[in-house]
C-alpha cells in the first residue's frame, strides 16, 4: 500500500516555471494582436460610418433645397434672384413659413407669419465657426409686414452640412444654356426655367487631414473658382490643388430643379 501511494504521487504532472513562461507569452501575443484587429475593425467602422453621416447630410441637405426650390416664386415684386438676379448667394422667395421668433411683430407683440419666407443659402466663411457648413437662412413673412417686405439682412441662419468645400448654383435657361444670372426674357430661350445646385462635401477624415496640413483653403478655392461642370475633372486628378489623399473622401452632388412657372405669376 505504501509503495502504491508513492507510485501514485510520483505520476503527478505539474507545469514547470518554464512552461507557464511560455503559456503567458502566447497568451500576451494573442491578446496583442486581438487588440491590433479590433482596433483596426474599429477605426474602418468609424470611418465608414462618420463618412455615411456626412454624405447623408449632403443628401438631405440637396433634398431641402429641391423642396425650397419647387415651391419658390420667382416674381420681381419679391425678394430674391429675380429681383437681384446676379448675386453669389442663392437666395429667393419660397411657399415654405419661416420660423418667427417669440415676440416678433410691431410693438414687440407675437404675429402670426404667412406660409412665405426669404430664403438664403451661403458657404460659410472659411476660417470663422461656420467655416465648412453649408447654410440656410430665412426670414418669414409677418401678417403686419407691408406687402412683400421681407428684411433680406433679419434672415435667421441654421447649419445644415459640416465638411461642405463647395457651393455654387447656376441658371438653366430654356435652350440649355447655362448662366450666373437670371433672365425672364423668353426671347430666343433665354428664359430661366431651372436652377442646378452643386455642393462638394467630404469625410471627416479627408476634412481634417486637409485642415491639419494647411490645404484646406487650397481645395475650397478650386471649387469656388472652376465651373460646376469641371468639377469632376478636378476630383479625377487634373488640378494638383487637390492632394490625393481627400480624394477618396470627398463626393459630389448635382441636382437641377425645374422652377415654377419660371418666373410668370401662377
Amino acid at each position: 500500500m505504501i509503495c502504491i501511494g508513492v507510485r501514485a504521487r510520483g505520476s503527478k504532472a505539474g507545469l514547470t516555471l518554464a512552461e507557464l513562461m511560455v503559456a503567458a507569452g502566447i497568451l500576451a501575443v494573442i491578446t496583442v494582436f486581438s487588440a491590433e484587429v479590433m482596433g483596426n475593425v474599429s477605426r474602418v467602422w468609424l470611418g465608414g460610418k462618420g463618412r455615411s453621416d456626412t454624405f447623408t447630410a449632403a443628401r438631405a441637405l440637396m433634398t431641402r433645397v429641391r423642396i425650397d426650390l419647387e415651391r419658390s416664386l420667382p416674381r420681381a415684386e419679391l425678394p430674391g434672384f429675380v429681383r437681384s438676379p446676379a448675386k453669389e448667394q442663392l437666395e429667393f422667395t419660397t411657399r415654405v413659413p419661416g420660423i418667427v421668433e417669440s415676440g416678433a411683430g410691431s410693438g414687440g407683440a407675437q404675429v402670426p407669419n404667412r406660409p412665405l419666407s426669404f430664403v438664403r443659402y451661403r458657404l460659410g466663411a472659411s476660417g470663422s465657426a461656420e467655416g465648412g457648413y453649408l447654410i440656410r437662412e430665412d426670414r418669414s413673412f409677418l401678417w403686419d409686414d407691408p406687402p412683400f417686405a421681407a428684411d433680406e439682412s433679419s434672415a435667421r441662419p441654421r447649419l445644415l452640412c459640416p465638411n461642405v468645400l463647395g457651393f455654387q448654383h447656376r441658371f438653366v435657361r430654356e435652350n440649355g444654356e447655362l448662366s450666373k444670372v437670371f433672365s425672364s426674357d423668353e426671347t430666343a430661350g433665354q428664359a430661366t426655367v431651372a436652377v442646378k445646385v452643386s455642393i462638394a462635401v467630404c469625410d471627416d477624415r479627408a476634412f481634417q487631414t486637409m485642415k491639419l496640413t494647411g490645404k484646406l483653403a487650397d481645395v475650397e478655392e478650386v471649387f469656388a473658382s472652376l465651373e460646376p461642370e469641371k468639377w469632376d475633372e478636378a476630383l479625377n486628378g487634373s488640378n494638383e490643388s487637390i492632394p490625393p489623399q481627400a480624394r477618396q473622401g470627398l463626393r459630389l452632388f448635382h441636382q437641377v430643379v425645374p422652377l415654377p412657372m419660371a418666373g410668370r405669376e401662377e
